[in-house]
């Protein structure tokens, strides 16, 4: 596959970014609302864990076969188009949830959404990135997701206020600002799709069915070295993420912390993982990915499972919540490139497929577990439960050679 020349990657990259950046602003705007109008519903914290894992029920469905699509497609602009309508449309649909089964499927079109858009975003970063800068391509995409992961809780917590009583004004309206945001997202989209056509203007990038995708099957991509490993280290680095969204506002009712201060934690939790993000080039050039990875799970582990004990002393959580944070975000996108460049060119999108099949299972399980954990030990055990996992990868991944 040619890769294309210098002057390709911006005309799609950054407008790419943008896009990203608002389609999971509306994600992680509606995520933490979610988990407030499923408590006013007299939700239980199991039931939290079951409408949280609904994110991801059905894009474990989905993920190959949209895998696959994205490995055929001369163009991934659209595959992008149809994950932003469908956030929009899971935004749309939540505020007429009036039991807990329609949350639950609101949720779902919003995983569906996040999903399709995740995986053409990543396929076109490792379809069009020049290889040098793949590092930095993966880096700025994840960073957009932690912009999203930023802004999003942040706006939910002004719109609900600083009242420990949610009221239901407070929840149409965030979900309807969510709405908005993710049509937003589609305008960036026109850009990407003229990056997308000079890119292969210059260097045009055969459809990947025509090279390695037609005989590198999920299983025989599983067996290449480096890739179990690496897809341990993503699942339990996104499952984290996911527990906070969902469960950190659930440690704040028990401790009667206003959804504010949650907001504001979760977009320090963020911050700092954009932060990290922004400089996953540099770093990778000092450290090494294999050191990165191992690092991000082993602090990343030992900050959220000291968290719970120090939430009602609200500056010490923040500074846990900024190096957590900061590890946190470091090892998603390494393990971006982990993964795709250790199978042909011509299998990436399907290889980036499957590790998203991966972490969707990980959104699926670790969220119910949690819901479990959470009922004789409270709230905290969901965070001690990440902590964990992230721990037993961490062990795994230091096993590995440096450097892989």
């Amino acid at each position: 596959m040619r890769t294309p020349p210098e002057g390709t990657t911006a005309g799609w990259l950054w407008p790419l970014v943008v896009s990203a950046a608002l389609s999971q602003t509306a994600i992680n705007l509606a995520r933490p609302v979610i988990t407030y109008e499923a408590l006013a519903q007299d939700a239980d914290a199991f039931v939290v864990g079951v409408i949280s894992a609904a994110f991801a029920v059905t894009p474990v469905i989905l993920t190959l076969t949209i895998g696959r699509i994205a490995a055929r497609a001369k163009f991934l602009s659209p595959l992008l188009l149809v994950g932003v309508v469908a956030i929009a449309v899971g935004c749309a649909v939540l505020p007429l949830a009036n039991t807990l089964v329609l949350i639950g499927l609101g949720s779902a079109v919003l995983g569906i959404g996040q999903m399709a858009f995740t995986i053409a975003g990543q396929s076109s970063v490792a379809r069009y990135a020049r290889g040098r800068d793949i590092d930095k391509g993966f880096g700025w995409f994840t960073a957009a997701f932690s912009v999203g992961q930023l802004i999003g809780p942040v706006l939910a917590g002004l719109v609900l206020g600083h009242d420990v009583v949610i009221n239901s004004a407070g929840i149409l309206q965030a979900f309807q600002i969510a709405g908005v945001v993710a049509l937003l997202a589609v305008v960036p989209l026109l850009l990407v799709r003229r990056g997308f056509s000079r890119a292969l203007r210059a260097a045009p990038v055969p459809a990947e069915s025509k090279t390695a995708t037609v005989d590198e099957s999920a299983w025989a991509i599983l067996r290449r070295p480096g890739i179990g490993v690496n897809m341990l280290a993503s699942i339990a680095l996104l499952a984290t993420t996911e527990v906070l969204i969902a469960f950190l506002p659930l440690l704040g009712a028990e401790h009667r912390i206003a959804p504010s201060m949650i907001g504001l934690m979760l977009g320090v939790r963020a911050m700092a993982s954009i932060l990290s993000r922004a400089f996953t080039g540099t770093l990778v050039d000092r450290l090494g990915r294999g050191v990165l990875v191992g690092s991000s799970l082993v602090v990343a582990a030992a900050s959220f499972i000291v968290l719970p004990f120090v939430v009602d002393w609200i500056w010490i959580a923040l500074v846990v919540l900024t190096i957590g944070g900061f590890f946190l975000g470091l090892g998603q996108p390494i393990t971006m490139t982990l993964i795709s460049q250790s199978v042909s060119a011509g299998a990436r999108s399907s290889a980036l497929a499957l590790r998203q099949l991966g972490n969707r299972f990980g959104q699926l399980l670790i969220p119910l577990g949690a819901g479990l954990v959470v009922a004789p030990l409270g709230a905290g055990g969901a965070l001690w439960l990440s902590g964990g996992l992230l721990a037993a990868a961490a062990v795994a991944r230091l096993r590995r050679t440096r450097g892989r």
